[in-house]
């Protein structure tokens, strides 16, 4: 059978589905493939700081160092990274600024073809990124890093893999988006799908609020809704027991007008709530140096919904020395 079966055939079988991460292709490549089953994909990314200080010399943690060069195995990789940056964002602030937008970037990658062949059903059934984690500090397509530290592709994948959700994608053409309402369980769910279109100051311009019914293991189309300049989708879809969050950008962020958001931090206990004045993007929350993870992470924030996330640590942690050590970071930190 296997010698009989095309390699990466759509209509049968499984696929590897490298086409992005070797060939230096956009993301918008995952969607337009379909896979019957896709059981390895992956992009790349750098290390965290804190992971990089451990084997590069002080002030040498970043990509083109020596040492960080030794840590990456897949020939061009590094470039590759870089080279993709130039794609969707503004300039860099800085170097090290590169370890965790690469983080960032990563998960938008993943989360591209994961909806996207999510949104394929029946046809597509499933889908195994590569990989989960890395038995050395090294540049690679894992989302736990070395030490046990989830990435941001490990705290999104938790939400993009959600058995119920609301996602966006591109309509036929640029001056669209179709928002989907996703189902992998085995009954149907009653939900309420709400979509706001917003500015970049997190102004809410237009609300849209439908009944859906979504099919047991099944997709819904719930609408498409036309582009306006300066404005991005906030959608949410509530069900009896699941509230998903979502958004979707017509534009790449290179071409968005990103506000500098300034996040307020209030820490009771091992409890963070976070606020802040304008939309802030993949939101990034990090205790160096302490083991352990939060309830969500690497999340869109709204000036008019604060959201409230818990650390936790594996071993005891104060409150006091969370806030010491807590630093919140969001997309357009990483550049100019």
């Amino acid at each position: 059978w296997a010698k009989a079966t095309k390699r990466n055939d759509e209509t049968k079988g499984d696929m590897h589905c490298w086409s992005v991460w070797h060939d230096n292709r956009k993301f918008e490549t995952y969607r337009r493939t379909s896979p019957r089953f896709c059981s390895e994909f992956g992009f790349q990314s750098f290390p965290s700081s804190e992971v990089a200080a451990r084997f590069c010399p002080p002030g040498e943690a970043y990509p083109g160092c020596s040492a960080f060069e030794w840590h990456q195995k897949n020939p061009g990789g590094n470039e590759r990274i870089r080279k993709t940056f130039e794609w969707y964002f503004p300039e860099l602030r800085d170097a090290a600024s590169e370890l965790l937008l690469s983080q960032f970037q990563q998960a938008m990658a993943i989360q591209t073809a994961v909806e996207s062949w999510r949104m394929q059903r029946p046809h597509c059934m499933g889908t195994l990124y590569w990989q989960l984690n890395d038995n050395w500090p090294v540049s690679s397509w894992s989302s736990l890093e070395y030490g046990g530290k989830w990435k941001i592709l490990h705290y999104r994948a938790k939400r993009f893999y959600a058995p119920v959700a609301v996602v966006g994608t591109p309509g036929k053409d640029s001056g669209q988006a179709v928002v989907w309402a996703l189902n992998d369980t085995p009954k149907e769910q009653v939900a309420t799908v709400v979509v706001e279109r917003r500015d970049f100051a997190g102004c809410i311009l237009g609300r849209d609020e439908r009944q859906v019914s979504i099919p047991a293991q099944g997709v819904l189309n719930v609408g498409t809704f036309a582009r306006e300049e300066g404005t991005f989708l906030v959608l949410r879809l509530v069900a009896d027991d699941v509230t998903y969050d979502g958004e979707w950008l017509f534009d790449r962020f290179k071409d968005s007008p990103v506000a500098k958001a300034h996040i307020a931090v209030k820490v009771q206990g091992l409890d963070v709530t976070l606020t802040t004045d304008v939309p802030a993007f993949y939101v990034w929350a990090n205790v160096a140096g302490i083991q352990g993870e939060f309830s969500a992470n690497a999340f869109t924030l709204l000036p008019d919904r604060p959201v409230t996330i818990r650390f936790k640590p594996k071993g005891f942690l104060s409150g006091s020395e969370l806030k010491k050590k807590l630093k919140i970071m969001h997309l357009r930190d990483s550049y100019e």
